[in-house]
């Protein structure tokens, strides 16, 4: 567990490093920053997973390096030390989720204990971020998990047996259900909620099979018996969806997407009804990157637009649309965002006669001074430079 402290005071810093024993309960003070600008500059590219943050300091306070980090990276974790007993500022610490709020003197003792919370949960979640990032992670049958890995190209009569897998004069098909993470409750409740949710529909459908898969996802197997032609079939499989989303509705407050492959009626093209729903949901995946990317030029001018307001908006969860995004067009959803305002606050220095805090507010920036920072990052050199060297001036 990697560690960032933030304090003004120097003696402070030194002293944070020897307080606690790091290295006995395994974690890591990665940095200590002296102020809440410098701490964002070290955030983007060590990515530490917990924040230990004064709240009192000049420049920007702990509470608005919060807000900005977790604009981006919602998954660190805040925990606010502080020398006032002000309820003001632990009731802002309490809106932005932090695991608690210190009065200085802190105590060795109360730290580790709350550090010793914080990892926990860190380590959920880093378990969690890892099955969503390998995008299709082990389902819970490890026999089907292998079927799967092999597109079911293996697959036998017996397996589907084994499964009461039923075919008679009817259709089947292969199908995923995606839906966004439910943040509010316990990973291990949504799982059993999904795990009941698909027992009772592999009890109410004869011959098919529903499987909760890590991260997001439902996996089935649905198959209609009796069925004699496909306008049937497609009847009967839009009923399931509904009926899924009643339940995804009723039990966890979310509906799903579908992503379901060619019908088959023999069980040997079982893998190519699978290998088309992949291809579909990968898709339709491209697409919503797409419009993702271009909802970010649409709309960057808004100081609310945030890595989880946007994957709120288009129902994909934030650290699996970060994954995608990477891997489809080699820069990562932040950076872009960064890009888009940095590239449009330029045109502005140089097409109007907007102030510097002007411009940072119409490019999506509330605080004028990490405006100014970012702009050194992107563009190496001042807002001042910037203008003079580009438009024509000494």
């Amino acid at each position: 567990m990697k560690i960032l402290f933030v304090d003004d005071d120097t003696i402070a810093r030194k002293s944070m490093a020897v307080r606690i024993p790091w290295e006995k309960y395994g974690w890591e003070l990665i940095y200590c920053a002296k102020d809440g600008m410098e701490a964002l500059d070290y955030i983007k590219e060590h990515r530490p997973d917990v924040i230990l943050s004064d709240i009192k300091m000049p420049v920007m306070d702990g509470i608005q390096l919060a807000v900005i980090a977790k604009d981006y990276y919602p998954e660190i974790k805040f925990i606010f030390l502080s020398g006032y007993k002000d309820f003001e500022y632990a009731k802002q610490a309490l809106k932005l989720n932090a695991i608690d709020y210190l009065t200085k003197p802190v105590m060795p003792d109360a730290l580790i204990a709350v550090m010793e919370k914080t990892q926990k949960l860190v380590l959920e979640e880093q378990k969690i971020n890892r099955v969503v990032k390998e995008g299709y992670p082990s389902l819970q049958r490890h026999y089907i998990s292998q079927l799967m890995y092999h597109s079911f190209t293996e697959a036998d009569d017996n397996v589907f047996k084994a499964f009461d897998i039923n075919l008679t004069c009817g259709f089947g098909v292969v199908g995923f259900v995606d839906f966004k993470r439910l943040d509010e409750l316990e990973w291990d409740r949504v799982k059993e909620i999904l795990k009941d949710i698909c027992d009772r529909l592999t009890q109410a459908h004869s011959g098919s099979f529903f499987l909760p898969m890590e991260a997001t996802q439902l996996f089935f197997i649905y198959t209609a018996s009796n069925t004699p032609d496909k306008a049937g079939f497609k009847g009967r499989l839009s009923a399931l969806e509904q009926e899924i989303n009643t339940l995804l509705e009723k039990d966890l407050g979310v509906r799903g997407s579908f992503y379901t492959g060619s019908s088959f009626q023999e069980l040997n093209q079982l893998y190519l009804s699978y290998q088309t729903a992949v291809k579909a949901r990968n898709s339709q995946t491209s697409d919503i990157l797409l419009r993702i990317r271009h909802y970010i030029e649409e709309n960057y001018q808004d100081s609310g637009l945030t890595l989880i307001q946007i994957a709120a908006r288009f129902n994909i969860n934030h650290c699996y649309l970060t994954s995608l995004y990477k891997e489809k067009f080699g820069i990562n959803l932040y950076d872009y965002l960064i890009q888009v305002r940095m590239e449009k606050a330029g045109q502005l220095l140089l097409s109007t006669s907007l102030k510097s805090y002007q411009i940072a507010e119409q490019v999506g920036y509330n605080n004028s001074q990490y405006f100014s920072l970012s702009f050194k990052k992107y563009f190496n050199c001042t807002v001042t430079e910037y203008k003079n060297r580009y438009s024509g001036k000494d």
